[in-house]
């Protein structure tokens, strides 16, 4: 098990005053088996309100917008997550059979936005 600090920021500078702007942000750490999340902030120039939802594939997305004038825009984002071992399966099936049964999945609706 390992234990990071990821720091992230993303700035943004216009030629001229942004009257109005609307952001998606995709920048929230996904837990699972294999990590925890102890912490996540994230701090956004002129602290507008964040709505959070899940996309199709579960993760966490934020949506905001600025109305106020602004030059500049930074979103900085700082988390802690701590990693955790991988269990692998155990690989006593023959590999024709691995084949077989991957050969399977081709048209499984489940993973068709992988292919």
């Amino acid at each position: 098990m390992s234990i990071y600090k990821i720091q992230h920021r993303t700035r943004y500078a216009y030629a001229a005053p942004v009257i109005d702007c609307t952001n998606q942000l995709m920048i929230y750490p996904l837990p699972d088996h294999r990590l925890t999340v102890r912490s996540h902030a994230v701090s956004i120039t002129g602290q507008p309100e964040v709505a959070l939802f899940a996309d199709y594939f579960g993760n966490q997305v934020g949506v905001f917008s600025l109305i106020a004038p602004h030059a500049e825009l930074v979103i900085d984002s700082l988390a802690e997550v701590e990693t955790h071992a991988i269990q692998f399966p155990m690989d006593e099936e023959p590999a024709a059979a691995q084949w077989e049964h991957l050969a399977g999945l081709r048209t499984d609706v489940e993973f068709m936005d992988f292919l």
